[in-house]
């Protein structure tokens, strides 16, 4: 994919959540690889520049990806309308809470609270693997749409496992 590449640097070993609900294809869709250095995250009670925690390749796109070990990472992709991501790896909690467009797909697990509120768009959690047995097929994985009225789409999720949002 090509667009925006995101590769998380860490916290320095916290166990405080990094607040990251900033991080989507709408809001890096209009701005240069300067300007989304400089947007504002949250971790704990500082203020921390998107920059100083992750290495940032790209700009001016609605398709984006995130790398690394993000199950500390909270609301990546929260209220996205539009626009793809791929986060390669674990998303923390509120991934993707309150989308009502555009398309998640989380190549990993994610943390509680993934999709809530969600009245649209697409977010698939492919989850990680069982040790011993390959990576689970697209058909077996938790596919969320909550604008899909589809009785199929429905009985396939509920059947996949659990649809938050869905």
């Amino acid at each position: 994919m090509s667009g925006i590449n995101l590769t998380f640097k860490g916290t320095g070993g916290s166990a405080i959540p990094l607040e990251a609900e900033p991080i989507g294809p709408d809001l890096f869709r209009a701005r240069d690889r300067k300007e989304i250095e400089r947007l504002p995250l949250h971790h704990g009670n500082e203020r921390v520049a998107i920059g100083d925690v992750f290495r940032i390749a790209g700009e001016r796109s609605d398709d984006l990806r995130v790398e690394g070990d993000l199950a500390r990472v909270k609301g990546l992709g929260s209220g996205m309308t539009g626009g793809t991501m791929v986060i390669e790896g674990h998303a923390g909690m509120h991934t993707g809470a309150g989308m009502s467009g555009g398309v998640l797909e989380v190549r990993g697990d994610a943390g509680d609270w993934a999709g809530a509120e969600m009245t649209g768009g697409l977010l698939w959690i492919r989850g990680a693997p069982a040790i011993g047995r390959a990576r689970p097929t697209v058909a077996a994985n938790t596919a969320c749409g909550a604008a899909s009225s589809s009785s199929t789409a429905r009985a396939a999720t509920r059947s996949a496992g659990t649809c938050a949002g869905g």
